[in-house]
């Protein structure tokens, strides 16, 4: 009632049309409470307050994660907010109507699965520093995909075909280099886990070879250097790496698209392999 009877005395982040002013209003008076241990139980039973964080979450994204402020102030940039936001977006999104509330709110599941690449690569573009923004930001974008896999329905479409691939195969190295609250049902490298459970599924060809163009095997490389092994392999990246080493590449040879792309990047992650990092490691073997 406050914020609808008084949002245009507000002062508001964005230079931007009044309903668009709103929402970034009544986000930034809610985001903090959606993080506050008192009142974060308000904010997420409250039916709709998603779409509102949706909103102003396309908001940001659109203007690629600048904010401007008024009075001439232009803050570095917007990722303070889009943590948070994407943050909370991970709480619950397995509740169906909490899932239907951000589509809605970013413009639909085609937008959505856009924004949600947008966010993640602009992420991943970032600068490793000290604050975990960007390891961060990557870590909820890889764990609210993996919570909302449909195995071929609406979302993995729209996901698939705006190059979540090619965005997993650069998370890799960065989820390895985040320590934090990585593990997802009890194995770590969480790219690498979901990656192999995309490549497992239908058209194999065709992600592999996404992958491939991605760098998936300077990727592999470099994780490969690292990773170690215990007596069953499951509670270590060793598992993963060992899984698309020795089945789903050799199992994707049989198509010719994956074939002639190999050919093409085979040579150059030759001499990366020949590196003592990597020919030491536990996984050289295989």
């Amino acid at each position: 009632m406050f914020v609808h009877s008084y949002w245009d005395a507000i002062p508001t982040r964005f230079n931007a049309l009044p309903p668009v002013q709103a929402y970034c209003i009544y986000a930034t008076i809610l985001l903090p409470m959606a993080h506050t241990p008192g009142t974060v139980h308000l904010v997420r039973g409250s039916p709709g307050i998603r779409r509102i964080f949706a909103h102003w979450w396309a908001c940001i994204l659109d203007n690629d994660g600048v904010v401007k402020h008024e009075g001439f102030v232009v803050q570095p940039d917007g990722w303070n907010e889009l943590g948070q936001l994407l943050l909370f977006f991970t709480q619950n999104i397995e509740d169906e109507s909490n899932y239907e509330d951000i589509v809605e709110g970013a413009g639909g599941l085609s937008r959505f699965a856009s924004l949600l690449l947008k966010h993640t690569n602009l992420a991943l573009d970032r600068p490793s520093g000290t604050d975990m923004v960007k390891e961060g930001a990557v870590m909820a974008a890889v764990k609210l995909v993996e919570s909302r896999r449909d195995r071929g329905g609406p979302f993995d479409t729209a996901i698939l075909s705006e190059g979540w691939i090619q965005a997993l195969v650069r998370s890799v190295p960065v989820l390895d280099s985040f320590k934090q609250d990585v593990r997802l049902g009890g194995h770590d490298a969480l790219g690498l886990v979901v990656l192999c459970d995309y490549l497992s599924s239908k058209r194999l060809d065709k992600g592999i070879v996404q992958a491939l163009q991605a760098g998936l095997l300077e990727v592999m490389v470099s994780f490969g250097a690292t990773v170690t092994s215990t007596a069953n392999g499951d509670e270590t990246g060793y598992k993963w790496l060992h899984h698309l080493l020795t089945e789903l590449l050799p199992g994707g040879l049989l198509y010719y698209g994956v074939a002639r792309e190999m050919k093409i990047q085979f040579p150059t992650v030759r001499i990366a392999a020949a590196a003592p990092e990597f020919t030491k490691s536990a996984i050289f073997d295989a």
